[in-house]
C-alpha cells in the first residue's frame, strides 16, 4: 500500500512529464529509455516481497525477437501454410477453438495480406483474405499497387526485404453488438495476441516477422474494398527465417509442428553478416554507345575479338577539331535525335548540347534493358539521377555563335543535363551533375549507391557522356601535353606517351537487391561497395600518388567486408599517361601483394572517355560477367612497356574464361586527371539458368505481346528486333518477354498486340509485322481498347512467375540536327 500523499511515479507531479524527443535521434533515444520511466517507484520504507527466479530458458526471448532482415527467395508454401495455420479455426472438444482467445469467441479481428510478387511459393501476387475456417485465402486483388512509401522511413527497407505484409482489422459489426464501446479495447488485445503467437511460433513455422504500427492507410484500405466498418489494429512484415534457432527449449518443449519450416539462406551473397548484406546494390539496366559499338552486344562483340575502334577524324566532323586531330575512339553520327519522341521542338533540339541529346536516348534505351518504365520505378518510390559531367564543348559553339551576332541561347551546362533527363522522364529524386575529371562517372555512382543506402531515392540511374565537338576541347588536352601523337601499340606503350581522346555515353539502373528480386528483375551485377579519395597534397596537382591510392582501394574491399584475394579482375584506369599508369600498378601491387589477379583495361579499344571513361570500364565488367569470359586487353609489345609489373598482376591478354567456380568478382578503377580517385568492387549476379528459359515458362500459356512505336515504320522495325532476338540463344521465356513488353515498356502511338503460345509462333507473328503487314485482328476486349490507345489493367494477361528480361530497345528516329 502506498501511504497517503505520496507520488506513486516516485516525485514527479502528475502535470509533469517527459519532453518531447527526436525519434531520429538514437542518442535522445537511448538516454529516454535508460531513465526506466516503465518503472513503478517505490514509495520510501513500502515493504518489498521478492520472488522466487523464474528459469526461462533463453530460446524463448530469441524466439519472440522480432526480425528487419529476411531471409532469400520465397516463403516456402509449407512454412507459409504453417504461419497462417496458427490462425485457423479447429474443432476441439466438439467446438472450434483457436490458439488464441477472443472477447467472447466473438474473433472480431480478420487477416489480411499483400503477397509480393514471387513472395511466397505457389501464392500469385495479390491482397488476400484469409478466411481462418476453410484456413484458404481469397483473392482480393491481383495487382495491387502498394508502395514502400505508405510505410514509415524507418520500416522502408524492411519492407524491401519482405515477402509478404500481414495487416489485422476489426470487422466491428463482428462485436459491438454485444460489447459497445468497449469493442475496440478487445479488439486490441485480440491483435495483440495473435501477434505474440506468430511471433514466438517464428522457429517453428520458419517464417520471419516484423511487427508494424504506423503506416498509411488510404491505399491498403482501399484496395482491400473495407470501409470504416473495418477498424486497423496492426501489421506485420514478413519473409523467410534466415537463421533458425533450436526448435526446443532447454527443457524440452515440442515444437507446434512436428517438422519445422527450414530456414533459407540469406539474399544470394558472400559470407558475412546479414547487416552487410542489405547495403547491396543490383545493376539491373544498362545502356552504352561506344566506338564501333551502337549497344551492348555490338560491345561485347568487338570487345571479346580484341577490336581497336580507333580511327581518323570522319571527314563529315572535321569542323570539330581543330586542324592537327588525332586518332581517337570517335562516334560517326553525333548530330541525330529523336525530338519528336522526347516532346521537344526540333529548332529547340538543335540548340540542345548533342551530349544531352545522346544522354536522353541513353536512359531511353537503359529503362527498356531494364524492362522497366519511370512509372514502373516510381511505383517503389522516388527515382534519382546522376550524370558523370567533365566537357561542355556546346557553350563554346554557343559563344562562338554570339560572338558572329547571334542570340545567346545556348546553355548547355552539366546542371541542365541532369536535370532535363529527370524533367522528362518525371524522376523526383536526386538529380544532381559530378565532375571529378576522369574519375567522374565512377565519383557519381559512388553518390548513387550511397543515396539508395541512405533511402534518398529507391531507383538511380548513372549517365555520362564525353563528346568533342569544338577544337578548343581537343587543342587543350594536346596543348596540355595529354593526347598522344600517334595510336599506341596497345597499353603500357612507353614509345607514346598520353592517351586516344574517345568518345561515348552510357548508364546504368540501380536499386537495392532485395527490391531487384522482388520486382523480377534480371540482374547484371551486385555494386558490394564503391569508395571515393584523393591524393591529396603530396607531388604535383593532378599527379597520382601510388601510397594514397593503394589505401583508397584498400579502404573500398574494407567497406564490403572483401580482402584482396576475393577479387579476380581488376578493370584498370591506364588511359596512356605514363606517370599516371605507373602509380596505378605499383598501387595495385600494393594491394593484391601476395596473390594474384587479372589486369586489363578497356582504353586502347575505345579510347579514354573522361567522364564517361568509368562507366565504359564498368560496362565492360558487366558484359565480362554476362559471358563468363574476361576480353583480351590490347597490350604494347612486352618489349616496348616501360612499366615494372608487380609479380601479383597479371595482364589478360587473352580472351579466357572467368577464373574460379563461383560468382566472379571484379574491382572497377578511376583515376582523375585532377586527382579524385573512384572505385567500384562488383559481383556477378547468381546464375538465373536464362538458356532453359523457354522450358522452364512455355507450359501450355497463351500469351499477349503489345508491341509499341512512334510510327508504323518504327513499329515494323521493333517487331524485327524482337524477333532476331528471340532466334538468338539464350532464349527468354515467352511469359517473361509478355511481362516486359506489358510492363517494361512506355506505350506510344502506334500499337500492335501479338497472341502466341510457343516461340515459333511469336517469331511468325513477329516476321510478318516487320515485312509491313498488318498487325492481327485481337478479341479480347482490353487488348482491343489497348490497340486503340486506352490504358488498360494488363493484370489479367500477366504470366505467373515472370521476371522482366532484357529485350531490344525502342528504334529511335535519327532526324540531323546541327551539332
Amino acid at each position: 500500500m502506498v501511504p497517503a500523499g505520496d507520488d506513486p511515479a516516485g516525485g514527479r507531479g502528475a502535470d509533469s512529464g517527459p519532453r518531447p524527443l527526436e525519434f531520429f535521434s538514437a542518442e535522445e533515444r537511448a538516454e529516454f529509455k535508460k531513465s526506466r520511466l516503465d518503472l513503478r517507484r517505490p514509495a520510501d520504507g513500502a515493504p518489498v516481497v521478492l520472488l522466487d527466479e523464474q528459469d526461462v530458458a533463453e530460446e524463448h526471448f530469441r524466439w519472440r525477437a522480432t526480425r528487419r532482415e529476411f531471409g532469400a527467395g520465397p516463403v516456402p508454401a509449407a512454412a507459409f501454410g504453417n504461419l497462417l495455420g496458427l490462425l485457423r479455426e479447429t474443432e476441439v472438444d466438439g467446438r472450434g477453438r483457436r490458439l488464441y482467445p477472443s472477447a467472447g469467441d466473438t474473433y472480431s479481428v480478420q487477416v489480411y495480406l499483400h503477397v509480393r510478387p514471387g513472395g511466397v511459393e505457389g501464392v500469385p501476387e495479390g491482397l488476400y483474405y484469409h478466411h481462418p475456417v476453410e484456413h484458404a485465402l481469397h483473392l482480393i486483388d491481383a495487382h495491387p499497387d502498394l508502395a514502400r512509401s505508405r510505410h514509415f522511413p524507418y520500416n522502408r527497407p524492411v519492407f524491401d526485404g519482405a515477402a509478404f505484409e500481414l495487416f489485422l482489422f476489426g470487422a466491428d459489426a463482428a462485436i459491438e453488438p454485444l460489447y459497445g464501446a468497449d469493442s475496440g479495447s478487445f479488439q486490441l488485445l485480440e491483435a495483440g495476441y495473435i501477434g505474440q503467437l506468430m511471433l514466438l511460433a517464428q522457429p517453428s513455422t520458419g517464417v520471419a516477422l516484423c511487427p508494424v504500427g504506423t503506416l498509411a492507410l488510404d491505399g491498403v484500405r482501399a484496395q482491400l474494398g473495407l470501409g470504416e466498418g473495418h477498424r486497423y489494429l496492426h501489421a506485420f512484415l514478413g519473409g523467410t527465417l534466415a537463421e533458425a534457432p533450436a526448435a526446443t527449449g532447454a527443457r524440452g518443449e515440442r515444437p507446434l509442428f512436428a517438422q519445422p519450416a527450414e530456414a533459407v539462406p540469406a539474399v544470394p551473397g558472400p559470407d558475412g553478416p546479414a547487416a552487410e548484406r542489405t547495403a547491396e546494390i543490383a545493376i539491373v539496366g544498362a545502356a552504352c554507345r561506344f566506338p564501333g559499338a551502337d549497344d551492348l552486344d555490338a560491345f561485347w562483340t568487338n570487345l571479346s575479338r580484341g577490336t581497336r575502334s580507333l580511327t581518323d577524324v570522319p571527314e563529315h566532323r572535321r569542323a570539330h577539331f581543330p586542324a592537327r586531330a588525332p586518332a581517337g575512339g570517335y562516334l560517326s553520327d553525333v548530330d541525330s535525335f529523336d525530338s519528336l519522341l522526347f516532346r521537344i521542338a526540333p529548332a529547340e533540339a538543335a540548340g540542345l548540347d548533342p551530349q544531352l541529346r545522346l544522354l536522353l536516348h541513353t536512359v531511353w534505351d537503359c529503362l527498356d534493358n531494364a524492362g522497366h518504365t519511370p512509372r514502373s520505378l516510381e511505383a517503389a518510390g522516388r527515382v534519382g539521377l546522376f550524370c558523370g559531367a567533365m566537357w561542355w564543348d556546346h557553350q563554346h559553339v554557343g559563344a562562338d555563335r554570339a560572338r558572329d551576332g547571334h542570340d545567346a541561347t545556348i546553355s548547355a551546362t552539366a546542371s541542365e543535363a541532369a536535370n532535363r533527363i529527370s524533367h522528362f522522364f518525371g524522376f523526383d529524386g536526386p538529380s544532381l551533375a559530378v565532375d571529378t575529371s576522369c574519375s567522374s562517372s565512377l565519383s557519381a555512382l559512388h553518390l548513387a549507391v550511397e543515396s539508395l543506402r541512405r533511402g534518398e531515392c529507391e531507383s538511380a540511374l548513372v549517365v555520362a557522356a564525353n563528346l568533342l565537338t569544338h577544337p578548343y576541347h581537343t587543342r587543350l588536352l594536346a596543348d596540355l601535353g595529354l593526347l598522344a601523337e600517334r595510336v599506341p601499340d596497345g597499353a603500357f606503350d612507353a614509345r607514346t606517351a598520353g592517351w586516344s581522346p574517345g568518345e561515348g555515353v552510357a548508364g546504368v539502373l540501380l536499386r537495392p537487391v532485395s527490391r531487384a528480386l522482388r520486382d523480377g528483375d534480371t540482374g547484371l551485377a551486385v555494386i558490394e561497395a564503391t569508395g571515393i579519395g584523393h591524393a591529396g597534397a603530396a607531388g604535383r596537382f593532378g599527379t597520382p600518388q601510388a601510397d594514397r591510392l593503394a589505401g583508397s582501394i584498400g579502404r573500398t574491399l574494407a567497406a564490403a567486408g572483401l580482402a584482396p584475394g576475393d577479387v579476380d579482375y581488376v578493370e584498370c584506369a591506364a588511359a596512356g599517361a605514363l606517370l599516371a599508369d605507373a602509380a596505378e600498378l605499383e598501387a595495385l601491387g600494393t594491394v593484391f601483394e601476395g596473390g594474384t589477379v587479372l589486369v586489363g583495361t578497356v582504353k586502347p579499344n575505345i579510347g579514354h572517355l573522361e567522364a564517361a571513361a568509368g562507366l565504359s570500364q564498368l560496362v565492360k565488367v558487366l558484359l565480362q560477367f554476362r559471358h563468363g569470359r574476361i576480353a583480351p586487353t590490347l597490350l604494347a609489345d612486352p618489349a616496348h612497356q616501360d612499366v615494372a609489373w608487380p609479380r601479383s598482376l597479371r595482364p589478360a591478354g587473352h580472351l579466357v574464361f572467368w577464373p574460379g567456380s563461383g560468382p566472379g568478382r571484379a574491382l572497377v578503377n578511376a583515376v582523375g586527371a585532377t586527382g579524385t580517385y573512384g572505385h567500384a568492387v562488383l559481383r556477378a549476379w547468381p546464375p538465373t539458368g536464362a538458356d532453359g528459359g523457354a522450358e522452364r515458362s512455355d507450359r501450355g500459356g497463351r500469351y499477349a505481346f503489345p508491341l509499341t512505336a512512334q510510327t508504323d515504320e518504327r513499329l515494323a522495325e521493333l517487331a524485327g528486333l524482337l524477333s532476331r532476338r528471340l532466334g538468338t540463344r539464350p532464349v527468354p521465356a515467352l511469359g517473361d518477354v509478355a511481362l516486359t513488353l506489358q510492363s517494361g515498356r512506355t506505350h506510344l502511338e502506334r500499337r500492335a498486340v501479338l497472341e502466341a503460345s510457343t516461340t515459333e509462333e511469336l517469331r511468325s507473328a513477329l516476321d510478318a509485322l516487320a515485312e509491313g503487314g498488318a498487325p492481327p485482328a485481337v478479341t479480347d476486349a482490353a487488348l482491343t481498347a489497348w490497340r486503340s490507345g486506352a490504358d488498360i489493367d494488363w493484370s489479367g494477361h500477366r504470366p505467373a512467375g515472370a521476371r522482366r528480361v532484357p529485350l531490344p530497345s525502342l528504334p529511335f528516329a535519327r532526324v540531323p540536327l546541327p551539332g
